[in-house]
């Protein structure tokens, strides 16, 4: 038994939509669509890879000014405290 070449669904589409059209140009065809595929695919993967790299910037930003918030917080509280003699204030 001889064994069958499974061809890819779209080289059988191409065939059937242009059986006039040169082996060659068909090839070329099909590579420039391959090659617009890839391309297109790079650049919705470096897309993606920007808009996750920006947001990751942009929590960093943001946890930051909060770590500082709290900070210039907490300080204020204790030279709050300070000036009244301590922990305990007289109510």
């Amino acid at each position: 038994m001889r064994a069958q070449i499974v061809r890819p669904s779209f080289l059988r589409a191409v065939k059937r939509i242009s059986p006039r059209l040169p082996a060659r140009t068909r090839n070329k065809i099909i590579y420039r669509a391959l090659a617009i595929a890839a391309a297109w695919t790079a650049l919705l993967g470096a897309s993606i890879v920007w808009s996750w790299h920006a947001e990751n910037e942009q929590m960093l930003a943001l946890a930051d000014t909060e770590a500082k918030t709290q900070l210039q917080r907490d300080l204020a509280f204790r030279v709050w405290a300070t000036k009244l003699g301590g922990i305990y204030v007289p109510v």
